[in-house]
């Protein structure tokens, strides 16, 4: 076995990272480096089902890992976040209003530059700015509006402007 999954099996024996981070069943082996959180094989799917871009999900023994998402699994942890999501009203949350959260993605970015700037101070407006534009466009071209036609046919609103 590599080292950075042995790593990633040793996180995942800690105390703090023994139940699901979403539903509490024991022995998760699923995480989302987005969060540096682990979870079980059902929460995991509905994580899966958020897209990479709100959850990025890997398997704790079957994938391999990569140096900087060991680092956000290092950084991260089940208890860190459900602390986080307590003090910001997510917790108890459905999945997928949790992790397309604004909360949420505050505290992705945090994670984000605690494995990306260890030795530096580092402020993620970026980070979620990004995020934030990004789900506002992916709404937008998911929003229909009528068209004025007789056929009164839905279009997607980005395909009417271009």
């Amino acid at each position: 076995m590599d080292p950075l999954s042995r790593a990633v099996m040793e996180l995942q024996e800690l105390p703090q990272n023994k139940k699901c981070v979403d539903c509490s069943a024991k022995n998760p082996q699923w995480a989302t480096v987005t969060y540096g959180t682990f979870m079980c094989l059902e929460c995991s799917g509905k994580h899966r089902g958020l897209g990479v871009h709100l959850s990025f999900v890997r398997s704790v023994g079957m994938d391999k890992w990569k140096e900087w998402e060991v680092q956000r699994m290092e950084a991260g942890g089940n208890d860190k976040f459900i602390q986080y999501a307590k003090e910001n009203g997510i917790q108890g949350m459905p999945i997928e209003k949790k992790y397309n959260s604004y909360e949420a993605a505050v505290y992705a970015a945090k994670l984000r530059s605690v494995s990306r700037y260890s030795d530096q101070t580092y402020t993620p407006q970026e980070d979620v700015a990004d995020f934030l534009m990004y789900n506002c466009r992916r709404q937008q071209e998911n929003h229909t509006w009528p068209l004025p036609s007789h056929r009164h046919k839905r279009m997607p609103l980005v395909s009417r402007i271009l």
